[in-house]
């Protein structure tokens, strides 16, 4: 069974807490019995140095199975005694050939290595040793003048007391980890709460469809600005469904007029048997007009719906030079004067979509222009590409709209077109980060064109 984000987060929580813990016991441990063990090491020196410099002596005489009074009063003279031994240590002398002379307490181990100590002078010797199942912790030193003394100490009751402080930290480590994970888990649950319900309002939008639910989760956090975008992704899904929407019923409602036309007549040529030559051949152009029309209708919505056209290529460019394109285009399929007044600008673009998006400025210029010999006036210069025609110009309320697809004024329902060269014109403007321009041209007409930033 896969854990959730809430059940890890918790787990999480409690493992570094119990690491943790478990890290500060073992390093407190360590130090605890570090410094214990340097201060009765301390203590052992201490009191070894005061013994060996004659500073410290028996309270009473030091017990000696073998040799009895004597031997303490040989003791007690060569150590030159001023103060009496306590009881918090364990005194053993050794004279020169390693015997033991006398001790204040149990007898204490002598070694190969303590020997060393009775004829020389040595660096003080400190271990752990072990009487009777009992730990101490034992030094010996070398006696001047002969000898060595031996002070030890019990550590039983230290390391008892440091393994209470082990298992208490222990504990407190166990507890500490168990807090942490309930922390853990209030903490995940309160952070993934959110999170569950954008995911099931996420699963309720694919499984109703319904792009108009909103995901706001009242936040201004992380969480709040990520449902935000969310709600947005949805608007613009929404607005794109729309769109595509709209677009199949316009160009349906568009392509029902030239195939109606064309329908008629194919029906009419089928009926006229008897149709003179200059009559059929008017038909078939009309026919093909309207097949043209189609054509471009249909170009023009695959490109809009799709996005099929090829990925632009975006690279250092001459606008004068998409204009001619353009133009050259024109001039062979209309006999309409064309008069030029163009300045060398550059900027980064796409070739191939400013010579289309000038190319249906043009046309869209062409179609307006009722004179066949009035010319149309092409400017290009300092990043701006206008179009003026002699036509029956553009509204101020309807600049906006002209660049909507299949947009067309009432007076002009009439004119060919797919009423979508304006909107491909607009979507390659908005691509190139420029804007649209649409105004009065004085003496009548319009202009319309584009500007992009030049380099």
């Amino acid at each position: 069974m896969r854990l959730g984000l809430g059940a890890r987060l918790a787990i999480a929580f409690a493992l570094l807490a119990a690491v943790t813990a478990l890290v500060t016991a073992g390093v407190s441990s360590a130090s605890t019995n570090r410094r214990v063990k340097n201060d009765v090491d301390q203590f052992l020196r201490e009191r070894a140095a005061d013994i060996a410099e004659g500073r410290r002596g028996p309270a009473r005489p030091l017990i000696d199975e073998r040799r009895g009074e004597e031997a303490s009063a040989v003791a007690t003279d060569r150590l030159s005694v001023r103060r009496a031994v306590e009881a918090d240590a364990i005194v053993q002398l050794i004279d020169e050939q390693g015997r033991r002379i006398s001790s204040s307490g149990i007898d204490l181990p002598i070694e190969e290595a303590d020997l060393s100590f009775t004829d020389r002078f040595s660096p003080a010797l400190l271990r752990t040793v072990e009487i009777d199942g009992e730990e101490f912790r034992m030094i010996t030193v070398h006696i001047a003048g002969g000898g060595a003394v031996q002070v030890a100490q019990s550590i039983a009751t230290t390391n008892a007391l440091l393994g209470e402080i082990r298992a208490e930290l222990w504990l407190v480590g166990l507890g500490l980890s168990s807090v942490a994970g309930l922390v853990g888990w209030g903490v995940a649950s309160g952070t993934t709460r959110p999170l569950r319900r954008l995911t099931r309002s996420v699963e309720s939008v694919r499984e109703s469809q319904d792009l108009s639910q909103s995901l706001a989760l009242d936040r201004s956090d992380e969480l709040g600005r990520l449902a935000n975008e969310f709600d947005e992704l949805l608007r613009t899904l929404a607005a794109s469904r729309h769109q595509q929407q709209q677009l199949v019923q316009d160009a349906a409602h568009e392509l029902r007029t030239p195939l109606t036309s064309v329908r008629v007549n194919i029906d009419f040529l089928e009926r006229a048997d008897d149709l003179d030559e200059p009559e059929r051949q008017a038909t078939l152009a009309s026919i093909k007009a309207e097949l043209a029309e189609l054509s471009d209708l249909l170009a023009e919505v695959v490109e809009l719906a799709t996005e099929s056209r090829d990925a632009a290529t975006f690279e250092p460019l001459d606008l004068v030079t998409a204009a001619e394109a353009a133009l050259a285009q024109f001039e062979l399929r209309s006999s309409r004067p064309v008069e030029r007044s163009m300045a060398s600008t550059l900027v980064t673009g796409d070739l191939a979509a400013l010579t289309r998006a000038i190319g249906n400025l043009v046309a869209n210029a062409d179609k307006y222009t009722a004179d066949t010999g009035t010319a149309v006036e092409v400017r290009v210069g300092a990043g701006e590409v206008i179009v003026a025609d002699r036509g029956p110009g553009v509204p101020s309320h309807q600049r906006e709209a002209i660049f909507e697809r299949f947009w067309r004024a009432a007076e002009a329902r009439s004119a060919s077109g797919s009423g979508l060269g304006l909107a491909i014109v607009k979507k390659a403007v908005d691509e190139h980060g420029g804007t649209v321009i649409v105004r009065d041209r004085p003496g009548g007409g319009s202009e319309i064109g584009f500007r992009l930033p030049t380099t």
